[in-house]
């Protein structure tokens, strides 16, 4: 580099650098020597423009016998000058993008799940229809120590829409519908069951059994006053059994008792997109997550 002409040689470098089309005619004659027609046909530009470009790079490039373009001594260390400015740039960027990654990928897990818990919370926030069997003052029922009573709830669907309850509250039948399974919705059934603990001091049991007599619930209360329930999804029609044990050794146990029943409706569409949202939420995130590891502790 001629020590007379020190700052022309610089203002050509910084001025040739300036232009992103410039630096682009720099690299790509880096590559290879190139025609005026191969740089054009590369170019977005008119012939015009590329002429300038070319008077612009001036010291930079010079054209051989063979018609083409190629870097002088000046335009590879103009192209040295430029690479040392991108690459720890680059780099920067390269260390900084796991981390990127990691926090964009817990954001998005995070807008998935809520997204997620809404639509499958609204789905489900739709109700049919209800039955509820809670006399103001029903009969009590009395339970012997060491004994026990058989409650039974019975759901049919033959379609009559009828329900019967008993006096003492030793049995309740409901008769519906079936629960429909159209391809934009489907129901199904919730039963209940609640009694009442009249006193205090009372060990108690509660089970409950499907109609095929498998064992649904099971609860062990210790002494409280108060009551307690349970509820459960019908899966069959038929006899739900739930029996009633006073397990301690003396005093009888009396309790009133108390039914209910509620058909929910769910919409598939928000159901399946419901799924769908969570799965993505847990799935897509978590391998975002995983390659951004991957990347830290490989660079560390």
């Amino acid at each position: 580099m001629p020590s007379e002409y020190p700052e022309e040689t610089y203002n050509l470098i910084f001025t040739a650098l300036k232009h992103p089309v410039r630096r682009r005619i720099l690299r790509m004659l880096d590559e290879k020597p190139m025609t005026f027609t191969e740089i054009l046909n590369s170019l977005s530009v008119s012939t015009g423009h590329l002429n300038f470009y070319l008077e612009s790079l001036g010291e930079l490039i010079s054209k051989g016998e063979d018609g083409k373009y190629r870097l002088s001594t000046l335009g590879v260390a103009a192209l040295n000058l430029l690479r040392g400015v991108e690459e720890p740039a680059s780099k920067k960027r390269k260390r900084n993008a796991p981390y990127v990654k990691i926090i964009y990928s817990m954001i998005m897990c995070l807008l998935l799940l809520i997204s997620a818990s809404y639509t499958l919370m609204y789905h489900e926030r739709n109700v049919s229809f209800r039955y509820s069997y809670m006399p103001v003052n029903p009969h009590p029922i009395r339970i012997r120590p060491k004994e026990s009573v058989t409650i039974d709830y019975t759901i049919t669907y033959n379609g009559t829409g009828t329900a019967h309850w008993s006096q003492y509250s030793l049995y309740a039948h409901l008769d519906l519908y079936p629960p429909s399974n159209a391809p934009e919705y489907r129901e199904w059934d919730l039963a209940s069951f609640q009694i009442d603990i009249l006193g205090r001091g009372v060990y108690y049991q509660m089970e409950l059994y499907t109609p095929s007599g498998g064992l649904e619930r099971f609860y062990n209360f210790t002494p409280s006053s108060g009551g307690s329930s349970m509820s459960w999804r019908v899966k069959e029609p038929g006899t739900y059994r739930i029996i009633i044990m006073n397990i301690n050794s003396t005093g009888v146990m009396e309790i009133k008792a108390y039914f209910s029943f509620i058909r929910w409706y769910e919409r598939k569409p928000l159901l399946y997109l419901g799924y769908t949202l969570l799965s993505a939420g847990l799935g897509f995130p978590l391998i975002l997550l995983a390659e951004a590891l991957y990347k830290i502790i490989k660079m560390s």
